[in-house]
């Protein structure tokens, strides 16, 4: 009789499939395959068992049910929130990439919630000073201690929800799972012993249940580049004048800019810039994130300029690339200034490696 689960794991051509309390192993049947459905991890699918199961047979993916959401990097299909860990201290905390992992779960349309961990390291009003601005522009913002075992205010966003950790290296990501479900680390292993696939890796990230919801682990989610970054329906990336919306101190007043495609940086009766409250450092990391985007879709713009002309006579192929003057010159003008703005900006600090 057909069971519907989701997706675990996949290591090799199985995939692990969690239906109720059971985890059963499974194929994609063929037909799939051949259709070119791709299964994630995530995914909620449709199973069928064999009415006698041999040794070593396994159940097969027969139906993959519609996504409600996907995030793309990594790939993980129905996620409903990106658990955001940032530590208060060791190391310091990173205003500047706690914006871009914001806007990543924006573009892909996935809550986020903000979690300050290590509050043991910093005194009362420094812990205010970091987490009121977020407070105040509505994001949850919670505060645990994992080395403390101070985690359980994170539990009513987890139970119930697929969810995602992120955050860079050394902020406590594994530890906070650890203190919320013990055995994370054991049920890891006992995965890969059950699969008896100990010489694979797993291809993507994982997911496993805590406290009545699921968990991803992702390893190296930590560091992120606009490149490539997409969200739902093959949107190819995050447009230039796309990124104010991503703001919640912005997006109110987008609508009163006098230009359609404002870039609320040089143009003139910018709403966002006369009536917007967004803080000076909040502004200047978008200015950043802005030359970022512009740069890539200059690229872009330069890539779709080639022309790819037949000719006729020779049978040659030639690629014609069209010069500088192509490009549109207030873009340009706007991606010199945002360079300069950026030389005189201190670079993000690099991460630690290891995780605490």
């Amino acid at each position: 009789m057909p069971r519907e689960g989701v997706v675990l794991r996949s290591i090799s051509s199985f995939y692990e499939v969690l239906c109720e309390d059971d985890l059963v192993t499974c194929q994609v049947r063929g037909r799939l395959k051949k259709e070119k459905v791709r299964v994630l991890i995530g995914d909620r699918v449709r199973i069928e068992e064999a009415a006698e199961k041999k040794e070593n047979q396994s159940a097969m993916i027969t139906e993959v049910l519609p996504r409600r959401a996907l995030l793309r990097r990594p790939m993980l299909a129905n996620v409903d929130r990106l658990i955001i860990v940032f530590a208060t201290d060791r190391p310091p905390f990173n205003p500047r990439l706690l914006d871009r992992f914001l806007i990543l779960a924006a573009t892909n349309e996935v809550q986020p919630v903000i979690c300050f961990n290590k509050i043991d390291l910093v005194d009362e009003e420094r812990l205010k000073e970091i987490s009121r601005p977020y407070q105040e522009l509505g994001y949850p913002v919670i505060q645990t201690a994992a080395k403390l075992g101070i985690v359980k205010e994170l539990l009513p966003w987890i139970e119930g929800k697929l969810s995602v950790f992120a955050g860079p290296s050394g902020v406590g990501k594994s530890k906070i799972l650890s203190k919320l479900c013990p055995g994370l680390e054991l049920v890891s292993g006992e995965v890969s012993e059950k699969l008896g696939r100990g010489t694979h890796t797993t291809r993507h990230a994982s997911l496993y249940p805590v406290v009545g919801g699921l968990v991803a682990d992702t390893p190296g989610f930590s560091l992120l580049e606009f490149e490539g970054v997409t969200g739902f329906a093959g949107y190819a990336g995050i447009a230039p004048e796309a990124l104010g919306w991503l703001y919640p101190e912005m997006a109110p007043h987008i609508p009163e800019c006098k230009l359609s495609k404002c870039l609320h940086h040089l143009e003139p009766q910018c709403a966002v810039k006369e009536k917007s409250k967004i803080s000076p450092e909040r502004y200047g990391n978008y200015l950043l994130f802005l030359q970022e985007l512009m740069e890539i879709e200059l690229k872009q713009q330069t890539t779709s300029f080639k022309v790819d002309q037949t000719m006729k006579n020779a049978g040659e192929r030639q690629i014609i690339r069209l010069g500088s003057e192509a490009r549109m010159e207030s873009r340009q003008q706007i991606n010199q200034h945002l360079r300069a703005l950026a030389e005189t900006t201190e670079e993000e600090p690099e991460l630690d490696e290891n995780e605490e």
